[in-house]
Formats: C-alpha cells, sequence, structure tokens
C-alpha cells in the first residue's frame, strides 16, 4: 500500500488541535500578520481596508483549549504545504532518499492545487532543487 499525504483539512485539524493544546500564539495567516484585509466592494468593485475577522485586528492568534471554529478559519494552504514540505523534507534527508521522487511517489496533488502545477521546493526547504 501506497503512502499517502495528509489532506489539507486533515493536517489543518490536527495542527489546530495541537495549536489549542499548546496554548500556541501564531501569526493570522488570514491577514499574514497585518490585522487588516483589503476587500472589494460588492457593490461598486472599489477596494476597502477593513479589519481581519479571524484575529480581530491582532495580526496573531492566541489558541487555547476548547477554542471554537474550524481549523480551516485560522491556516492556509501556504502555511499546509510549506509544514509538509518541510516533513518531506527532513525524512527524505534521514532515509536517503530523492525528495522529488518521493514528492512524485506520494502523488503532487496537494502542491497542484496551490501552485498550478508548479511546485517550487526551494523556497520552502532553503536550497534549491533541480
Amino acid at each position: 500500500m501506497r503512502p499517502r499525504l495528509f489532506s489539507f483539512d486533515e493536517w489543518a485539524e490536527k495542527r489546530f488541535q495541537v495549536a489549542c493544546a499548546n496554548r500556541e500564539v501564531l501569526r493570522c495567516g488570514s491577514c499574514d500578520g497585518f490585522g487588516k484585509v483589503e476587500e472589494v466592494c460588492h457593490c461598486c468593485g472599489g477596494e476597502k481596508e477593513s479589519t481581519c475577522s479571524i484575529c480581530e485586528g491582532h495580526g496573531a492568534i492566541e489558541f487555547e483549549p476548547g477554542m471554537l471554529g474550524s481549523a480551516r478559519d485560522y491556516f492556509t494552504g501556504h502555511d499546509y504545504q510549506k509544514d509538509i514540505l518541510s516533513d518531506l523534507g527532513a525524512f527524505s534527508e534521514w532515509t536517503g532518499r530523492d525528495l522529488p521522487g518521493l514528492l512524485v511517489e506520494l502523488g503532487w496533488a496537494p502542491f497542484c492545487e496551490i501552485y498550478g502545477r508548479e511546485i517550487k521546493l526551494g523556497d520552502f526547504l532553503g536550497r534549491r532543487v533541480a
């Protein structure tokens, strides 16, 4: 049986549980830590800046046990990709396996959805991968 990667929803739910249990304070992925988001007005098409509804303008989220909300609200596809690639990079070094080959074996779907069939491993692993 071929191993599989966590789906975004599975990863986000587990990450949410860990963040709550450890009372982590993380940068808000919705506003990139700025506390403000730019929205396009539904009636005139103009852009307006408003307070981020996820972090309530703080730029960070304080997780705590029993916290309500959907895990999808707190984490982005970029957070998911960065975390998965970091783990796979460590796994490939530990096993001596080629990282691009490992990604092909596991399937490209989670990464193709985010970057439209292009994966930039060097951006996340801090090194250039051919």
